[in-house]
Protein backbone atom coordinates (compact mmCIF):
# COMPACT_ATOMS: atom_id res chain seq x y z
CA UNK A 1 0.00 0.00 0.00
CA UNK A 2 2.77 2.47 0.66
CA UNK A 3 4.69 1.83 -2.08
CA UNK A 4 1.68 2.33 -4.51
CA UNK A 5 0.47 5.90 -2.86
CA UNK A 6 4.15 6.77 -3.01
CA UNK A 7 4.26 6.10 -7.23
CA UNK A 8 1.26 8.00 -7.17
CA UNK A 9 2.41 11.02 -5.48
CA UNK A 10 5.84 11.12 -7.56
CA UNK A 11 3.48 10.28 -10.64
CA UNK A 12 1.57 14.19 -9.42
CA UNK A 13 4.81 15.61 -9.26
CA UNK A 14 5.62 14.39 -12.86
CA UNK A 15 2.85 15.18 -14.06
CA UNK A 16 3.06 18.38 -12.77
CA UNK A 17 6.52 19.34 -13.80
CA UNK A 18 5.88 18.64 -17.59
CA UNK A 19 6.90 21.48 -19.23
CA UNK A 20 7.71 23.15 -16.20
CA UNK A 21 10.70 24.22 -14.21
CA UNK A 22 9.11 24.23 -10.64
CA UNK A 23 5.81 23.35 -9.26
CA UNK A 24 3.75 27.18 -8.47
CA UNK A 25 3.99 30.01 -10.30
CA UNK A 26 3.25 31.26 -13.99
CA UNK A 27 4.80 29.90 -17.11
CA UNK A 28 7.54 27.62 -15.92
CA UNK A 29 7.13 28.32 -12.50
CA UNK A 30 9.22 29.80 -9.62
CA UNK A 31 11.13 27.88 -6.74
CA UNK A 32 8.41 28.03 -3.78
CA UNK A 33 7.49 26.20 -0.53
CA UNK A 34 5.90 23.80 -2.47
CA UNK A 35 9.13 22.63 -3.98
CA UNK A 36 11.13 22.70 -0.61
CA UNK A 37 8.56 20.80 1.06
CA UNK A 38 8.53 18.21 -1.58
CA UNK A 39 11.78 17.95 -2.15
CA UNK A 40 12.60 15.29 0.82
CA UNK A 41 10.28 13.22 -0.09
CA UNK A 42 10.76 12.93 -4.16
CA UNK A 43 14.05 12.55 -3.24
CA UNK A 44 14.16 9.88 -0.92
CA UNK A 45 12.27 7.37 -3.67
CA UNK A 46 14.94 4.87 -3.10
CA UNK A 47 14.14 4.30 0.67
CA UNK A 48 10.99 2.28 -1.24
CA UNK A 49 13.01 1.09 -3.99
CA UNK A 50 10.90 2.96 -6.51
CA UNK A 51 12.33 2.93 -9.71
CA UNK A 52 12.43 6.65 -11.20
CA UNK A 53 14.08 6.46 -14.52
CA UNK A 54 10.66 6.56 -16.35
CA UNK A 55 10.05 10.14 -14.31
CA UNK A 56 12.22 12.52 -16.67
CA UNK A 57 10.16 15.57 -15.02
CA UNK A 58 11.04 14.23 -11.87
CA UNK A 59 14.11 13.76 -11.92
CA UNK A 60 15.17 17.37 -13.81
CA UNK A 61 13.47 18.75 -11.12
CA UNK A 62 14.98 16.93 -8.43
CA UNK A 63 18.54 17.68 -10.29
CA UNK A 64 17.57 21.46 -10.48
CA UNK A 65 16.98 21.50 -6.44
CA UNK A 66 20.38 19.35 -6.08
CA UNK A 67 22.03 22.58 -8.26
CA UNK A 68 20.71 25.17 -5.16
CA UNK A 69 24.04 25.48 -2.89
CA UNK A 70 20.74 26.70 -0.13
CA UNK A 71 19.61 22.75 -0.99
CA UNK A 72 23.07 21.61 -0.59
CA UNK A 73 23.62 23.07 2.79
CA UNK A 74 20.53 22.19 4.07
CA UNK A 75 21.03 18.44 3.34
CA UNK A 76 24.65 18.45 4.95
CA UNK A 77 23.39 19.51 8.34
CA UNK A 78 22.95 16.48 10.63
CA UNK A 79 19.96 15.86 12.13
CA UNK A 80 17.60 14.16 14.15
CA UNK A 81 18.15 10.75 13.17
CA UNK A 82 17.23 6.94 14.57
CA UNK A 83 20.39 6.63 13.57
CA UNK A 84 21.72 8.46 16.95
CA UNK A 85 23.33 12.34 17.32
CA UNK A 86 26.12 11.20 15.18
CA UNK A 87 23.94 9.22 12.54
CA UNK A 88 24.76 10.48 8.90
CA UNK A 89 22.92 13.53 7.46
CA UNK A 90 20.55 13.70 4.97
CA UNK A 91 22.88 13.82 1.45
CA UNK A 92 24.43 10.74 2.83
CA UNK A 93 21.00 9.03 3.14
CA UNK A 94 20.25 10.53 -0.28
CA UNK A 95 23.64 9.19 -2.13
CA UNK A 96 25.84 6.96 -0.32
CA UNK A 97 25.12 3.77 -2.05
CA UNK A 98 27.16 1.92 0.53
CA UNK A 99 24.43 3.31 3.63
CA UNK A 100 21.39 2.39 1.51
CA UNK A 101 22.74 -1.24 1.12
CA UNK A 102 23.58 -1.76 4.51
CA UNK A 103 19.63 0.25 5.99
CA UNK A 104 18.61 -2.02 2.75
CA UNK A 105 20.14 -5.72 4.49
CA UNK A 106 18.99 -4.75 7.90
CA UNK A 107 15.81 -4.68 6.78
CA UNK A 108 16.14 -7.44 5.13
CA UNK A 109 17.24 -9.11 8.26
CA UNK A 110 14.41 -7.95 10.36
CA UNK A 111 11.41 -9.37 7.85
CA UNK A 112 10.89 -5.89 6.80
CA UNK A 113 11.11 -5.52 2.71
CA UNK A 114 12.83 -1.55 2.56
CA UNK A 115 13.49 -0.35 6.10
Amino acid sequence: RFEKESIRCLSVLERRLEGREWLCGPGGGELSLADLSCYGYASMHWWTGIDVSGMPNLRGWLERLRGRESIMSAALVPGVSVFGERGPTFEDLRTDVGLQRRIEESAAAGGRPFF
